[in-house]
């Protein structure tokens, strides 16, 4: 029997010959089943999946208590059930959690944006909403070619050929590949193989920089409004800049050849314009932009709860004797280290460990022939210079002090753990999923990107020099191309009526019969007018009963309408204006 029963325990059979002959008898894991509070504590961390292999292996070879673990003792028993709480409560359970979390993330939202508008009324404003969003650059690059100098008018067409972009996008393609047969000069490879890159790049190279320079001459400002424009002017700048740094590269002591390798990583940057020729890949990519805006509510709830539990550890563990994973990668010292920590640990890595190490006690490290002070002496305020002396504090000094307890217990670390992992790995992550699915689900319902396109491939037939205005009946006949249907009776067009357009042959009770069309006096149309009666003409069709339904939100639309116009719309006037003039 032990005589100092705080310390040891009493051990019997193989435990007890174990420790007769010199040896430990001591756990080969952090984790047990020893009573009730440990068990769920057990189940939790596995829950996280955090190290539940190693439990269901080391419970697959117990036997018996203080008896020697014997190699697949219960391994049918213990491998299934471990595998059936894994496959219920983490594949199951937790990701309904997960769903509950998106699902009530998007309640709150839509509470938050509900209106007395019907689900059609908010489709129609969030297309009027997008289309006004957009400059009218982004439609067309430049307007009035009739006014350009032959020469520019020819590039411009060169350009805007869709062969010339299949050109660029090839080179961008090969480039790439080119890029991937990069080896070590450690490998050895052939005296011509190195030239042959270094070729290839500098042919693509110019490539890409007449591109760039031919497009800045035709479209000069404009060329600056396309996004995309904007990035592949960063990636030939960085281009023609490392090609500068590698001629200097003979100088080492400026540090030039560090400059180059990260110079040479945004070259391949360059390989993302290939999301403007696959749609679907791109709508993903969109989807990620809009997520990452709206992402930042979301990464200062994140920053202030690691600011809140960041002080809360280093007032509560900064002085605790280190562990096997509380060591120097990870600790809470200060509060720089904490950050990392926890950062580290909203990822699942090692956090049930860290939590293990600091709710080792006083009888822990006693049993292990080592030794903690206990949190009540550990006073730094109070007694600096006798800690110092001991080497406890100060500049390289190894923390010894026992975890501060509560009551008597020595639970701090876990509640302070097992709520962390709560709030921050199961909740904020998945609020981020939340967040991400939203904006995949904005960007798969604005379907108008193809609409868009096909809108102004059918408006350059009709208007080579992109005036933005056509005749009125052209108008109507670009309306019915673009919906691929005579939604608009052929009968309305007569070349004898004024602007070629009979309206008294449409049915006033249509949807088509109260087309919102502003009509110049010329007799012309412009391009946003024709679009957003496209917009709308999809969406309704020909029934007046869901064209009743919106101009049940033409206010909702037309204020839409008029912030673009205040924004400065381009050249084209803003039909909520001219109603309202």
């Amino acid at each position: 029997a032990c005589q100092c029963s705080d310390f040891c325990e009493p051990l019997i059979k193989d435990a007890a010959l174990c420790h007769e002959q010199g040896l430990a008898w001591s756990p080969v894991l952090s984790q047990s089943f020893d009573n009730i509070f440990v068990s769920m504590l057990t189940l939790f961390e596995i829950l996280t999946t955090e190290g539940w292999v190693d439990v269901m292996y080391a419970a697959a070879d117990s036997t018996e208590a203080y008896v020697q673990p014997k190699r697949d003792n219960g391994q049918w028993l213990w491998a299934i059930s471990f595998s059936v709480y894994i496959l219920f409560m983490f594949m199951f359970i937790l990701n309904l959690g997960v769903g509950v979390i998106v699902a009530k993330f998007l309640e709150l939202k839509n509470d938050a944006s509900a209106t007395m508008l019907t689900e059609n009324q908010v489709a129609w404003i969030a297309s009027i909403r997008r289309m006004c969003a957009q400059p009218l650059s982004a439609y067309f690059s430049l307007t009035n070619l009739h006014l350009l100098p032959k020469s520019r008018r020819f590039l411009y067409d060169v350009i805007s050929n869709k062969e010339f972009d299949f050109f660029i996008m090839g080179c961008i393609f090969a480039n790439t590949i080119a890029m991937t047969f990069k080896v070590s000069p450690t490998e050895e490879p052939p005296w011509w193989y190195q030239p042959i890159l270094d070729c290839l790049s500098y042919v693509f190279s110019v490539v890409f920089c007449a591109e760039c320079a031919l497009k800045l001459h035709v479209l000069r400002c404009a060329y600056f409004e396309d996004p995309w424009n904007r990035f592949d002017f960063f990636s030939v700048v960085v281009t023609v800049v490392g090609f500068c740094f590698d001629y200097l590269s003979f100088l080492p002591d400026l540090g030039i050849s560090a400059i180059t390798s990260v110079i040479r990583i945004f070259r391949i940057a360059r390989v993302f314009r290939l999301l403007k020729l696959l749609s679907g890949l791109n709508k993903v990519f969109a989807a990620l932009s809009v997520s990452i805006v709206k992402l930042v509510n979301v990464v200062l709830v994140l920053l202030l709860m690691l600011l809140l539990y960041g002080v809360l550890g280093v007032n509560l563990f900064a002085s605790v004797k280190s562990g096997d994973t509380l060591d120097s990668h990870g600790n809470f010292r200060h509060f720089g280290w904490a950050v990392i920590t926890l950062f580290r640990a909203s990822t699942g890595e090692a956090w049930n460990e860290l939590m293990h190490d600091l709710w080792r006690d006083e009888t822990y490290w006693f049993k292990q022939g080592d030794w903690c002070t206990p949190a009540d002496l550990f006073d730094v305020e109070g007694k600096y210079d006798v800690l110092r002396g001991k080497c406890l504090v100060g500049a390289g000094a190894s923390p010894n002090a026992c975890v501060q307890t509560f009551v008597g217990w020595n639970i701090l670390p876990v509640i302070y753990w097992v709520s962390y992992t709560l709030f921050i790995t199961f909740m904020l992550m998945n609020l981020v999923v939340a967040v991400i699915l939203e904006g995949y689900e904005e960007g798969k319902s604005g379907a108008d990107g193809s609409l868009v396109d096909a809108c102004i491939v059918c408006w350059k037939k009709r208007d080579p020099d992109q005036t933005m205005m056509i005749p009125l009946c052209e108008g109507l006949r670009f309306i019915n191309e673009v919906l691929e249907e005579d939604i608009i009776p052929r009968e309305v067009f007569c070349p004898t009526a004024q602007f070629g357009v009979d309206l008294s042959k449409v049915k006033i009770s249509s949807a088509v019969g109260a087309l919102d069309l502003a009509v110049s006096p010329d007799g012309k149309v412009d391009f946003l007018g024709c679009l957003k009666q496209v917009m709308r003409l999809q969406q309704v069709g020909n029934d007046p009963e869901r064209l009743r339904e919106l101009e049940g939100c033409r206010g909702h639309a037309e204020r839409a309408e008029l912030n673009w116009w205040k924004r400065g719309g381009g050249n084209m006037r803003s039909f909520c204006v001219d109603r309202e003039q």
